[in-house]
């Protein structure tokens, strides 16, 4: 009975022993053809309907925070006047939270003032000092390479705020917002993959028309 070699892993790092042996040229990914060759109202078609799921990704996404947000406002009640009480009072306020940084600062600060932390009073410069260490502010979306981080507000680049230890949450609700983060990992994949077969279609009417001109062109 013939044996079965076990499959090799390609990881780049092995150096070519035979000089004879030369690497697999990398293939290049290619068009597709029916995209040039559709017609201007069926690419026309075909980016309206990825700009309609992009739309409809966003509007999933934001409904699936806001339906499920009420559950971490209402435990914030519930958490007690210590320091790290405080800190949890924080994360529960900031977590899924879609607000640029000044703005969730000023709203967190509203709810959580006159609370002590450490021996001293609340101050906007505390709260924002403990939002930036407990928490990112991530994109789900599409966002500009020029954006800011902590300030954008552009609707299709689905910022969110997350805790970065979710200890700092109540039991009840750790594994809710496990899935919803789950959920919205699966929505920016999707978002992503939508988003570059929109790129690759405005690309591929940009070539065409820039084909035509060149034939037409007089010599």
């Amino acid at each position: 009975m013939t044996e079965v070699e076990p499959m090799k892993i390609d990881t780049g790092d092995e150096k070519i022993n035979d000089p004879d042996q030369k690497k697999k040229p990398l293939k290049r990914k290619r068009l597709d053809p029916s995209l040039c060759r559709a017609s201007p109202e069926e690419k026309q078609a075909k980016i309206d309907s990825l700009r309609n799921e992009m739309r409809s990704l966003v509007r999933f996404c934001k409904e699936l925070v806001l339906e499920n947000r009420r559950a971490l406002l209402e435990n914030v009640e519930k958490v007690g006047n210590s320091s790290a009480s405080l800190n949890c009072m924080i994360a529960c306020l900031m977590e899924e939270s879609d607000l640029p940084l000044f703005k969730l600062v000023d709203e967190i600060f509203e709810k959580v003032k006159g609370r002590t932390g450490n021996g001293e009073s609340v101050t906007k410069a505390s709260v924002k000092s403990t939002v930036l260490m407990i928490g990112q502010r991530l994109c789900y979306g599409v966002a500009s390479a020029e954006a800011d981080l902590l300030e954008d507000e552009a609707e299709f680049a689905l910022w969110c705020w997350e805790v970065r230890d979710l200890k700092l949450m109540s039991k009840l609700v750790r594994g809710p917002v496990k899935v919803r983060r789950t959920c919205r990992k699966k929505i920016h994949e999707r978002i992503t993959a939508v988003s570059g077969k929109f790129l690759l279609l405005y690309f591929v009417q940009f070539v065409v028309e820039m084909i035509h001109v060149d034939n037409s062109y007089p010599v």
